[in-house]
């Protein structure tokens, strides 16, 4: 799901009774979900690329995915660590999340916007 369709789910997930939620993705509105009625909300970012072309996606998958809190404290390390325990996945554990994809968007932005300006062709 697009971070920018993240509203039209938010009260469901304020309904469910799962206590820890994590939003993987390229999300910039972080404020916007980390104060969730009682959660535990973390974010994720998916080390992966890739171009959608008609009928199929080419992508690369690096394995890493940087996870974490948005408030500085590592309260939700030994969580993060069970989750990703019996997986190959290069785990990054990040409590300033929030910087982490501000500063991600600001990077990859500008290369994306390049991108479809030259139809890919960089």
């Amino acid at each position: 799901m697009r971070f920018s369709s993240l509203d039209s789910i938010i009260s469901t997930i304020e309904k469910n009774k799962s206590k820890k939620i994590v939003f993987v993705g390229n999300n910039i509105t972080v404020e916007k979900y980390m104060n969730l009625n009682d959660k535990n909300v973390l974010f994720a970012f998916f080390m992966a690329v890739g171009k959608k072309y008609d009928g199929y996606i080419n992508s690369i998958c690096m394995n890493k995915i940087q996870i974490g809190r948005v408030d500085g404290k590592n309260t939700s390390d030994e969580f993060i660590k069970s989750i990703f325990v019996k997986t190959k996945l290069k785990v990054i554990i990040e409590n300033k999340m929030n910087d982490y994809l501000k500063t991600h968007a600001c990077a990859v932005l500008p290369l994306v916007f390049a991108s479809y300006k030259t139809n890919g062709n960089l």
